[in-house]
């Protein structure tokens, strides 16, 4: 046991006392045994938290072992508490269990019980507790910034702890790399100095906030639903990191995030060590700046390569013109035939492209071209406007000519061109004419040109679309959508026991805006899901608020069909399924069709799997498309909600009658529920009890509210 003795420089383990506390008398006598032959000494037994007070008081450099069976008696849990945080006295619980982590008690502070047996093991517990108490007392820090210190480097407890504990905080805080300590809940508790000169920011206004406040907007929605998830669950990240400065410009950086953990493998919080200089050995820079598809510049570098061609005009009278693509039903090839059938057909497009810039037509102009989006690609034409016009014409011609091999249509593309310095002088202005155009061809029935003009009204639309946009991702960024909850009624029972969650978003001043306002915009733009996971998250934990009294009352939310078989959905569900430990079997997950089901294999394993939970399904606007039969052959679901456009004249139109009873004789005899929408009238629902229908659901029976509708009456 030499190579410990002068493991700790201020207190060799030998000058502390043990107090063992512990109502099995043999476990107690067996750990005094063993410490003893370990060459621990001042070794106490205790069998009642009574004792531990008394014995606080009166000794200096105590260590307290207590089994757990003590530790979660009311009253012991306030002596543990007071021992730990006022008289700052190391302790460890000897638990069976990791059943109350988190809950009574903290993950650093406990030691498996089966962990015991190992004589070593239990000497370093016993050896790790007091070297992070004098640590963690010298450095003043919190419980995140110490374990950021004490786990971050490998072997630290063998090689560091002999130097001065000063040295080593130095080390970290003047290091070349950032450094970030997270708690368990992702919020920052240290920076260090680095961080300053990087970004321009006091890294002190960061203490406390949230670690996705270091982002920019749209990055950390990424990483909200992505790497957070990731790390939580105890996996290390690796991967873009994109810090905001103070001058708002995005930093490239590439970060491993790690979690901290306790001597007994319990999570405490997270480490993030952000790499200025970026790996050579990692494929990230080229992921920044490439698009993987189609090997053309991703968005954020083709703005930035026009900025800096910008800038360099400054007292010159060049001229140049930005040229947006848009692929005439990209969307429609994606959702029909798969996204891999979509992404070759999009290399397709991207080659005559490239063939007609390297012609010798036009292999002497300078072009930076990139994707833009999903179904956009961008040319940046350093020419005169004869050049820009010929070439967007040139490319039109090409891609409504040409036959792509994989599928049996002819695409066409829509162009929209600006000039600078004509329609704008920067970046922003650039995009924003250019985008007018392009709706304005599209609008005008696709597959044609046009170059920006002062007087479209289009630009009115592109300002709308943009403003909407921005006010979504501000919503979400600062956790202003909420659910609010529409009741159904059963028509059997004329009780309401179930809500569908239905997605809000509050603005700025405190009122409410309908979806109508904001979901086109949000599914254009890819942002649905993010609100998707907001209202799921909302309505589980409202779910588990209200388990204790109404246990029997069931919730259903939204998934778009899209996202339906997206693994890191899977993930997140399963995750949020466990952290709120709610009923599964009262969730309902409700497929609405706002676009096509990209991949049917997938989506089947994905309901199977929740299904497996317990979780139910439901199909959504049930009967007006083709996809909807097609998806309740295939999929497994619980429950049919009949589109509200048979309901609403139901008790005036035979025809939506006839629809419904079919709708509800088919699902009664596949075993599937049926939910009305739209039903408004009590004559609509005196039909649907006739028909059978099994729920209703519909201003009648009560409008969407934040608050929860318990009663019906008419």
């Amino acid at each position: 046991m030499n190579k410990y003795d002068d493991l700790i420089s201020e207190k060799p383990i030998a000058d502390w006392q043990i107090l063992i506390i512990s109502d099995d008398s043999q476990l107690a006598q067996d750990l005094q045994k063993r410490l003893d032959g370990l060459n621990c000494k001042g070794i106490k037994t205790a069998d009642s938290c009574d004792e531990i007070m008394a014995v606080t008081l009166k000794e200096r450099n105590l260590l307290i072992l207590i089994r757990e069976p003590l530790a979660l008696e009311t009253k012991c849990r306030d002596v543990i508490r007071t021992i730990s945080d006022t008289l700052e006295i190391p302790l460890l619980l000897i638990i069976e269990s990791d059943d109350h982590i988190g809950t009574y008690y903290e993950p650093h502070t406990c030691l498996r019980l089966y962990n015991l047996e190992d004589d070593l093991f239990l000497y370093e517990a016993i050896e790790s507790a007091i070297i992070a108490h004098v640590l963690k007392k010298r450095v003043n820090a919190s419980d995140a910034v110490f374990l950021a210190l004490f786990k971050a480097i490998p072997d630290m407890v063998y090689s560091v702890i002999n130097e001065p504990v000063n040295q080593f905080y130095d080390a970290v805080e003047q290091g070349a790399s950032i450094i970030i300590a997270l708690s368990i809940d992702g919020n920052i508790k240290y920076i260090n100095k680095i961080f300053e000169e990087v970004t321009g920011f006091d890294r002190y206004d960061f203490y406390g906030k949230h670690v996705l406040s270091l982002l920019p907007l749209e990055e950390s929605l990424v990483f909200k639903n992505d790497g957070l998830l990731l790390i939580k669950k105890g996996e290390i990240y690796r991967g873009q990191f994109g810090l905001i400065s103070q001058t708002g410009s995005k930093i490239p950086t590439f970060a491993v995030i790690s979690p901290l953990r306790d001597i007994n493998n319990g999570i405490q919080g997270f480490i993030i060590i952000v790499d200025l200089n970026i790996p050579s050995s990692t494929d990230y820079l080229d992921d920044y700046t490439y698009d993987k598809t189609t090997g053309l510049l991703r968005r954020n570098k083709f703005i930035e390569l026009i900025d800096i061609w910008i800038k360099d005009q400054e007292g010159q009278n060049n001229f140049a013109a930005l040229i947006q693509i848009d692929i005439d039903g990209f969307k429609f090839i994606n959702n029909t035939l798969g996204h891999i059938t979509a992404d070759n057909f999009l290399r397709h497009i991207t080659e005559s492209i490239k063939g007609i810039i390297g012609s010798d037509e036009f292999n002497t102009v300078d072009v930076i071209i990139g994707r833009f989006g999903e179904d956009e690609l961008s040319l940046f034409l350093c020419s005169n406007e004869f050049d820009a016009v010929k070439l967007a014409e040139k490319i039109r011609k090409r891609v409504e000519i040409s036959q792509f091999k994989d599928a049996p249509f002819h695409a066409t593309v829509s162009i929209g061109i600006a000039y600078y310095p004509q329609h704008g002088v920067d970046s922003k202005e650039l995009i924003m004419k250019a985008n007018a155009a392009l709706l304005h061809a599209k609008e005008s029935g696709k597959n044609n040109c046009h170059v920006f003009d002062e007087s479209h009204e289009f630009l009115n639309k592109i300002h709308l679309t943009i403003n909407i946009k921005e006010n979504i991702l501000k919503a979400l960024a600062q956790d202003r959508f909420e659910p609010w909850f529409q009741p159904q009624l059963d028509l059997k029972t004329n009780t309401i026991d179930h809500y569908e969650a239905l997605a809000r978003m509050r603005d700025i001043d405190g009122s409410i805006i309908l979806p109508y306002a904001f979901i086109k915009t949000a599914e254009s733009n890819s942002l649905v899901g993010y609100i998707d996971r907001v209202i799921i998250e909302k309505t589980m934990f409202r779910q588990a608020e209200i388990a204790d009294h109404y246990r029997h009352v069931s919730f259903s939310v939204n998934l778009s069909a899209k996202n339906i078989g997206d693994v890191q959905l899977l993930e997140y569900l399963k995750f949020k399924i466990a952290e709120t430990k709610i009923d599964p079997k009262r969730l309902i997950f409700e497929i609405t069709e706002t676009e096509a089901i990209l991949d049917l294999e997938s989506a089947i394993d994905f309901i199977s799997q929740l299904r497996s939970l317990g979780c139910q399904f439901a199909l959504d606007d049930f009967g007006v498309g083709f996809t909807s039969f097609v998806y309740l052959r295939k999929m497994n679901v619980d429950i049919i909600k009949i589109d509200g456009s048979f309901i609403v004249n139901l008790d005036k139109n035979k025809g939506d009658r006839l629809i419904v009873k079919a709708m509800v004789d088919m699902a009664k005899g596949m075993g599937i529920k049926t939910v009305a929408e739209f039903v408004e009238n009590e004559a609509s629902l005196q039909i649907l009890r006739e028909l059978g229908v099994d729920f209703a659901q519909g201003y009648l029976i009560g409008k969407p509210s934040p608050v929860l509708v318990s009663k019906f009456t008419i």
